[in-house]
This record gives structure tokens, sequence and C-alpha cells, in this order.
């Protein structure tokens, strides 16, 4: 089992908007292949802080939920709502280590496959 671990502290203007993006792609990722779960929480000593634990059967799965388009939603909501994130991968019994080069590795393959997927169709619908 895999977790990503995403701790986000958001302004405190913003907390209704960011938990209301955050609460959304939690249960759209519960629905996603390979996921065990998605639980969140909210920090109760700093307003705005909430934590993401999602739980993945595999770093093959975990890293297909981090090239799609409820981990982008997530990420475009972080990018405007939140002050700060951070995000954690855990092994069963390997620690944790810091996801961030590995996230936006991902991200940026996906980028990728979007622009060549686009410039291959065309434009016909």
């Amino acid at each position: 089992m895999i977790l990503l671990l995403t701790r986000s502290e958001g302004r405190t203007a913003e907390r209704r908007e960011l938990m209301q993006a955050v609460l959304g792609c939690a249960e759209a990722t519960r629905r996603e292949p390979g996921a065990l779960g998605c639980y969140v929480s909210e920090d109760l000593e700093v307003s705005g802080a909430f934590s993401i634990v999602s739980e993945w059967r595999s770093q093959a799965d975990l890293e297909v939920h981090i090239a799609g388009q409820t981990f982008g939603v997530l990420l475009g909501a972080l990018d405007l709502l939140a002050a700060r994130t951070k995000f954690e991968v855990a092994q069963s019994g390997a620690g944790t280590d810091d996801a961030t080069a590995l996230v936006r590795r991902i991200r940026e393959g996906a980028r990728r496959l979007e622009v060549s997927r686009s410039s291959r169709g065309g434009g016909g619908a």
C-alpha cells in the first residue's frame, strides 16, 4: 500500500472555498481505480489547514492519479487558495519521502501527453 499525504495551509479568507475543493476532489479520488481510500481532516489549531491522505494499491495507481484530471483540479485549487502545500509519499514499512519532485515529474509528463494528443487530433469533433 502507498500513501500520498498532502498538507495544505489555506488563507483564512478562502477557508470555505478550499474546503469545498478538497472535499470534492477527495470524493472523486475515492472512485478512481486503485484507490483504497481518501481521508480529509482539518487542523483544529490552524484555521484553513487541511490534510488529505489517499491510499493506493500500487505506485503505478498513484502515478496515474497524479497525472489525472482530479489531481490536476486539486493542484489548481491549492495554487489559488493555499498559502503553502506539502506532499509526501509513504509506503508500508518504508517511511516517508518528500513527494514534491514526484508530483512535478508526473504532472509535467501528463501535460506533454495532452499536448501530443491535441496536436495529433487536429481539431474535428
